[in-house]
């Protein structure tokens, strides 16, 4: 045993430790590496050369600096983003920001010039400020075609070689840069790394157990409240845009504790856009957009159990809207007012969780509708049916209550041009009203689809994701008037077989062409999905919606018909779902990523389960074999 003992101590591996400080030291080096990945790494520990070039590399800061905007275009930008891109999140004390920013420029000794991570923020900032920078300079003279509106992408190259840092630090600031950085990258540049800068701010919170409610000694109520307003952000806009994209929740929302945030006069009243109960009014709809999306994703649509739950949320969710404070109020607002955007962002997605609750309804019986008309199936008793056909209902006047919301952004000069919520949500829309006007067998030149597609090619005049999202709505409001034109042709009762085969092959072909597009492969990608910027005419806010013309949007002149053939049996049939015109994602990053789903709203929609007639009874709840 002695020997054995001998042999141990005196072998490579340390002695025990002696005191009971040692041992839970050591205990706490392995919980951080196990959490860390890497020994000596803890929660507000970054390694050594990152923090060594935060603090020493003063050379690549001045250089970084020196690049800086006058003063003048400093405050502008930041303006901006204090009051028109904050929506309704907190992304910062914007006193405090705006003193430190005052500080950098006016002292040329100042600490802050030596923080990488300060410096990273601040052109974030700068570049987020920029993509609404146009709804301040709306009365300068025209604007000319080849000419940037946004700048942003100048202040992000600056940001690229210091943006590491947030990612290796665990820290209020870091988690900051995150957040900001992925609103920015949004609707301008890579929306997979959005994603990911914005799951990280998320993932730095919660490390910083600020979902969690504690007493913490020596925290001051001011710090309290930013951090309760910074959690509540970050989680705000991560399953907003998770959901919006169809993606699962990053926490459960059992496991937070937070107190939502609460007035606090000292520092309200010094921000340059007070939104505080902007900020608590969302946070209580995405609660409520979360449980929507977790109850109704069951299958239990068209039992009675389930349509009781989603009349249940409903009444949550006019109970929400009654609730809402004067200010937050439509028939109270001003359009020259801060946060007007902000509050129409608010009933925006008030009803965007509508279409939410109510999408399944309208999916059945758009279903149920297509195979009645082309002969694909025989009347039959369908169980709740007006409790379903009033969700469809509901699910169509959120829709159509939402591009109201848009024509008023568009009357106002409000419609911001790199706004994925902007985007996203007057797509959903325009998508939910054409589905129903494919049920109700209505022509898609509607003035509420017409003030939809004019929004949508306003917002993509500078974008080009935008421009490829557009083909998408484009094609199945063709294959939605190619249903209605053939289903117009004859009777129901005798429609040639042929041409009820037609139609819902080309509608299918639309289906599985949006499922399968990523994966195409074209030759030339510009010329096969995009326009001409010298074809496209500079579209007015006001003009494109009072005096719409189809036949001058750009976005029809370059849809392509299906090749058409006859077979054998003199059944007209499609040449391949590849000629449906349908683009790819040769422009983004990663050939299977389905962004521009979300994007379009046919990711919120479960537009998809349209494709697969196996997986309808259970989305809806009704099996046709029990």
């Amino acid at each position: 045993m002695l020997l054995e003992e001998s042999e141990t101590q005196s072998g490579g591996a340390p002695p025990p430790s002696d005191t009971a400080a040692d041992h839970l030291s050591h205990l706490l080096s392995r919980v951080r590496e196990a959490m860390y990945g890497g020994a000596g790494v803890g929660r507000q520990e970054v390694p050594h050369n990152v923090g060594q070039d935060r603090n020493t590399n003063q050379s690549q800061y001045r250089g970084i600096i020196r690049l800086f905007p006058p003063k003048p275009v400093a405050d502008f930008l930041s303006s901006c983003c204090y009051e028109l891109a904050t929506d309704s999140f907190f992304y910062f004390d914007q006193q405090a920001f705006q003193s430190k920013l005052d500080e950098l420029y006016q002292d040329e000794g100042s600490h802050l010039r030596n923080d990488g991570l300060f410096l990273c923020l601040v052109l974030m900032v700068f570049a987020l400020g920029s993509q609404f920078a146009h709804l301040r300079t709306r009365e300068s003279p025209a604007y000319t075609p080849g000419t940037p509106r946004c700048p942003g992408s100048y202040f992000y190259s600056l940001a690229v070689s210091l943006l590491p840092m947030a990612t290796f630090e665990c820290s209020i600031q870091a988690m900051q840069v995150c957040l900001v950085t992925a609103v920015y990258l949004l609707p301008e540049h890579v929306y997979n790394r959005a994603y990911l800068y914005l799951s990280h701010a998320l993932r730095i919170a919660i490390s910083l157990d600020f979902h969690r409610q504690r007493l913490e000694y020596g925290t001051s109520y001011h710090e309290s409240e930013i951090k309760h307003r910074l959690w509540w952000s970050v989680f705000s806009l991560d399953r907003t845009v998770s959901i919006k994209l169809g993606r699962p929740a990053s926490i459960a929302s059992i496991e937070i504790h937070t107190p939502l945030p609460e007035p606090f006069t000292p520092m309200d009243n010094v921000q340059y856009f007070d939104n505080v109960a902007h900020q608590v009014a969302n946070a209580k709809l995405v609660l409520l957009m979360d449980s929507i999306v977790k109850d109704t994703a069951s299958g239990t649509t068209a039992t009675n159990e389930g349509l009781q739950r989603i009349e249940q949320l409903q009444r949550s969710l006019i109970a929400w809207k009654a609730r809402l404070t004067p200010e937050l109020k439509l028939s109270r607002l001003d359009a020259h007012c801060r946060g007007y955007r902000t509050v129409v962002h608010l009933h925006l997605n008030f009803h965007f969780a509508s279409i939410l609750l109510c999408r399944s309804a309208l999916l059945f019986l758009l279903r149920l509708h297509l195979h009645k008309l082309f002969g694909k199936s025989k009347e039959q008793e369908i169980p709740y049916r007006d409790r379903l056909e009033r969700l469809a209902d509901d699910c169509v006047d959120a829709g159509k209550s939402i591009i109201g919301l848009f024509e008023m952004l568009q009357q106002t000069d409000s419609l911001g041009m790199f706004s994925f919520t902007d985007f996203q949500g007057c797509s959903t829309a325009t998508v939910v009203l054409l589905l129903e006007s494919m049920r109700r067998g209505i022509e898609t030149n509607s003035a509420f689809i017409d003030t939809g597609f004019s929004c949508l090619r306003y917002m993509a005049t500078e974008n080009q994701h935008a421009k490829t999202g557009i083909r998408y709505v484009e094609e199945l409001r063709a294959a939605a008037d190619e249903v209605i034109e053939k289903s117009a042709q004859l009777p129901i009762g005798k429609r040639d077989k042929s041409i009820g085969d037609y139609g819902m092959t080309a509608y299918q072909e639309w289906i599985q062409a949006v499922v399968d597009g990523h994966s195409a492969q074209t030759t030339d990608y510009e010329s096969a999905t995009m326009v001409e910027p010298s074809t496209i005419a500079e579209p007015t806010q006001n003009s494109a919606l009072r005096s719409p013309n189809p036949e001058s949007d750009f976005s029809t002149k370059g849809l392509q018909e299906p090749s058409k053939t006859v077979d054998e049996s003199g059944q007209l049939t499609l040449q391949s779902a590849s000629e449906f015109a349908v683009p790819t994602m040769a422009l983004l990053e990663d050939p299977s990523d389905t962004f521009l789903f979300g994007l379009t709203g046919l990711d919120a929609l479960d537009f998809l389960i349209l494709d697969d007639q196996q997986q309808l009874p259970g989305f809806t709840g009704l099996d046709y074999d029990a």
